[in-house]
């Protein structure tokens, strides 16, 4: 049926996928040929009974227990899929992958506790117990510090508008820049990023072993990993050591539970001074404003339109997240804002919503609750940054999501004037909003409980004048305050590794004597 086509080809898998479940209706493998062609459309509700067939005929096919998972977690089943996670990796030759996966998914439920969350983290690291680990003990002596940053998001992705500002200001005298990326499709930014390294290294196609050989051969000093245990992530090179000093940073919420990485950059908005740390298998350095740094890169021209409630005479809130973050507690938190802001409307954009199943799967949700669907405005994938970036022209108020804050998507909103009532909880994910907003000064958009968060979106939407100035001082604001001080942001950065530096020359000196 055509598995190993391109992706935009696979409405072409449909068809004969279709015929072939006809054909053989007891080979889990045709059942699994026709959920994997919806699966890589986007189309999850098609997928799913494809592959609940699977399950019925080998209730152990890791792979349809895998996209099960997945698709459930695209459709606001976040509990779901952590315990689908849970049962594939109970299997005897389970994968680190798996357990990866499990610990990863947890952040997006909002009923996993810290402490399992912990468990399910550190747990990662029995898979590396008889890693070949080559210890990397040399002091630190040279001029010219060698940073290498390993990624597979070296591209047009949420990472790229925080790293690209720090690339341009590192100093070029101090600092030597590797770059070691793992994308599969590169873009401009992958353009820009590789104008921006010393070194650039593509790895997408080398084994662990052979990465962490060539991070050792390249002499790197700190190595920065970008990506902790989202997409294939690199747990597998960091366990290997092949840097002296080794440290997670940015594309991660959580810690990666490895003992071989060193450290973990963060700021005290998001883990605050005296919190237990137990949680990490790193030591936290906290850089002294935001752990962030924004630019606005390819959205730095869009459009800021009027405030839409004065022209329509009703409050639009909207959240733009990842539907993954959208638990249903955070639905029934909106339905209560709904409610008590009359005719307001709420608009919900995130790419799995290009679907239609799923969206009438949302506008059944919200009629239950008895919210009319003409109140709720579902939009799916748009091409273009720019349209992306446009639609905020259409929303008064965003909605962070909880326990898992948004990040990119707090910060462009900003950058079309449109402020976000976030949540704050007790733990890193939960608390980047506190972080973003604390940096512009807007703390009295940060709400610290449930009843909280719906009484100021609420206060918020009835004072339609501070909305309307700061639809159009946001902007301005954002440029002058830290958290698009790339410069500044940048010596902050040095400041940090110069010090993990010091630690790591000082121990080594301790041990010699």
């Amino acid at each position: 049926v055509g598995l190993s086509i391109a992706n935009e080809f696979w409405d072409l898998a449909v068809p004969p996928a279709q015929e072939l479940v006809k054909l053989k209706p007891k080979d889990k493998g045709a059942w699994a040929a026709l959920g994997r062609a919806w699966y890589e459309l986007g189309c999850y509700i098609n997928a799913e009974p494809m592959y609940r067939k699977v399950l019925e005929l080998d209730s152990r096919d890791p792979d349809a227990i895998e996209k099960l998972a997945f698709i459930c977690n695209a459709t606001l089943r976040q509990d779901e899929a952590v315990q689908l996670f849970e049962r594939l990796s109970g299997f005897s030759k389970a994968t680190y992958i798996a357990h990866q996966y499990l610990a990863g998914m947890g952040n997006y439920s909002g009923t996993v506790s810290d402490d399992t969350l912990a468990k399910w983290h550190f747990g990662i690291s029995r898979f590396f117990a008889d890693s070949p680990s080559v210890s990397n003990c040399r002091n630190i002596r040279s001029a010219s510090v060698r940073l290498g940053f390993i990624s597979e998001d070296f591209r047009h992705h949420s990472v790229a508008f925080f790293l690209l500002p720090i690339l341009r200001n590192l100093s070029k005298e101090r600092w030597q820049v590797f770059c070691y990326s793992g994308v599969r499709k590169p873009d401009a930014f992958t353009e820009k990023f590789k104008g921006l390294a010393d070194e650039w290294r593509d790895v997408i196609d080398l084994d662990h072993a052979d990465v962490a050989s060539l991070i050792r051969e390249d002499q790197i000093d700190i190595l920065i990993d970008l990506q902790g245990l989202t997409g294939s992530g690199w747990l597998p090179v960091l366990a290997l050591k092949p840097a002296p000093i080794q440290t997670t940073y940015l594309g991660y919420p959580n810690t990666t539970g490895l003992r071989q990485v060193d450290y973990r950059l963060i700021d005290g908005y998001t883990d605050p001074e005296g919190q237990d740390e137990s949680g990490y298998s790193e030591q936290l350095v906290r850089l002294p404003g935001g752990f962030l740094c924004f630019c606005a890169e390819d959205m730095a021209d869009s459009v800021v339109g009027d405030l839409p409630a004065i022209k329509d005479k009703v409050v639009t809130f909207a959240s733009f997240n990842i539907l993954h973050k959208m638990t249903p507690a955070m639905f029934d938190l909106w339905v209560k804002i709904l409610e008590r802001v009359e005719g307001s409307k709420l608009l919900i954009k995130s790419k799995p919503l290009k679907e239609p199943e799923l969206q009438e799967l949302l506008y059944q949700r919200f009629e239950q609750k008895g919210i009319e669907r003409s109140r709720i405005e579902l939009i799916g994938w748009t091409e273009s940054q720019q349209e992306h970036m446009a639609l905020y022209n259409k929303v008064d108020i965003h909605l962070d999501t909880y326990p898992y804050n948004g990040t990119t998507t707090t910060c462009e909103a900003l950058w079309q004037g449109v402020p976000t009532v976030t949540l704050s909880g007790k733990n890193h994910r939960s608390r980047v909003g506190l972080s973003i907003l604390s940096q512009l000064g807007m703390e009295d958009w940060v709400a610290s409980s449930e009843e909280d968060y719906i009484d100021l979106a609420v206060a918020k939407a009835r004072d339609l004048s501070v909305l309307a100035d700061l639809r159009v001082s946001l902007r301005k604001r954002m440029r002058t305050s830290p958290l698009m001080d790339d410069k500044g942001f940048a010596r902050q950065l040095e400041s940090a590794f110069e010090g993990m530096i010091e630690r790591h020359n000082a121990k080594l000196s301790a041990a010699d004597t």
